[in-house]
């Protein structure tokens, strides 16, 4: 590995971190980027390895934070009750997600990841541009919740992003989450759609496991400063300054072949 590729990946890796620590999401997108671009590895291997660092932080932040509700009450809890329907359906759409991806061809799997970029570059935009009373105000029929948790692992499996950009807007309206809460939430729904589609990799991809260690070990120690950042930050500026992160992503990644 040369020293510019360790530059890079560290670089990926504190970004990926913070992302996850203050959002809950996002931390996919950086993470298949790093290792596609920086590490140049083919889009499935970068996706499995990718797969592997962010579900593994996820778990991880998840139970930090539940370690921190035990000694501050007014901590953001995660709410299982209502993530457990996100978790059942996101499991079998990453599993599935993970299984198709070998069918698809690489270019096309490019291609998609690119316009998911965009696409949560928009929503996250949209997400920091809505006053607190709007979204208050937003409902959503309960049965969309196994629909949004399918889609989000099918995404999971296919192109290897954790789906947390739909996970969290979908548990601040269907789940009347608070933007906090529904962060501490969707890493456990994160966690799971990785483990499920790492299932559908593992035998038939290859996985940078040295690579994902040390990136993995970068990510950690990120993602717990952005978690303390994310206690006193404004999640709105946040939201922006992740949205034009993602956009200039998705562009480089729709151009770059």
């Amino acid at each position: 590995m040369t020293l510019e590729m360790g530059l890079a990946l560290a670089g990926f890796a504190i970004a990926t971190g913070l992302a996850l620590g203050t959002l809950g999401a996002g931390g996919a997108i950086l993470a298949v980027p790093a290792f596609s671009y920086a590490a140049h590895l083919p889009h499935r291997e970068a996706s499995a390895t990718s797969l592997l660092v962010v579900g593994t932080a996820a778990l991880i932040g998840g139970l930090l934070t539940l370690r921190r509700c035990k000694n501050n009450p007014e901590e953001a809890k995660p709410d299982f009750k209502v993530a457990l329907p996100f978790v059942l359906s996101g499991l079998v759409g990453s599993w599935g997600g993970a299984l198709l991806s070998k069918h698809v061809p690489e270019l096309a799997l490019k291609l998609l990841f690119g316009a998911v970029v965009l696409a949560a570059a928009e929503a996250m935009y949209l997400r920091s541009t809505a006053s607190a009373q709007e979204s208050s105000q937003k409902t959503a029929p309960a049965w969309l919740t196994p629909l949004i948790g399918l889609g989000a692992g099918l995404l999971t499996g296919l192109v290897g992003v954790g789906g947390g950009f739909m996970i969290v807007p979908a548990l601040t309206v269907v789940g009347k989450l608070s933007l906090k809460r529904a962060s501490a939430t969707s890493v456990w729904i994160i966690a799971g759609n990785a483990a499920a589609a790492l299932t559908g990799y593992i035998g038939k991809v290859h996985i940078a496991w040295g690579m994902a260690g040390a990136f993995l070990a970068v990510t950690l120690v990120a993602m717990s400063i952005g978690q303390r950042f994310a206690r006193h930050a404004n999640p709105k500026t946040l939201q922006r300054l992740f949205a034009a992160f993602l956009l200039v992503i998705g562009i480089v990644t729709l151009i770059k072949r």
